[in-house]
C-alpha cells in the first residue's frame, strides 16, 4: 500500500513534478540534474512528511493543503539549489 503522503498527494490530485536542468544561467550536466532530482526528492518527501503528518493537517482545507505543500515543495528545492550553488560554485 501507498504510504499516507503519497495518498494524500493523490487525494488532492497534486503531482510534484521534475526539478528544471538550470540553476540560474547555469545549464546542469547530466550527473548534476540527476543529483539535483535526488536531492530534491529527498528533501521534499521528507518535508511533505512532517507536514502530511502533523496534528493540524486534518483541519485543514483542501485549498489550504495544496498551498501548503505548494510552498513545502519549493522550500526544499530552494534549498537543495543552495547546498548546489555553494558545492559547484553556481551563481543563480
Amino acid at each position: 500500500t501507498k504510504d499516507k503522503t503519497v495518498k494524500e498527494l493523490d487525494r488532492l490530485k497534486i503531482n510534484i513534478g521534475m526539478v528544471g536542468d538550470t540553476i540560474g544561467a547555469k545549464k546542469l550536466d547530466d550527473k548534476q540534474q540527476y543529483l539535483y532530482q535526488q536531492l530534491a526528492g529527498k528533501q521534499t518527501k521528507k518535508d511533505l512528511d512532517v507536514l502530511i503528518n502533523s496534528g493540524t493537517w486534518a483541519k485543514t482545507s483542501n485549498i489550504d493543503k495544496e498551498k501548503q505543500i505548494r510552498s513545502t515543495v519549493t522550500k526544499a528545492r530552494d534549498l537543495v539549489r543552495d547546498y548546489l550553488v555553494n558545492k559547484y560554485g553556481f551563481v543563480p
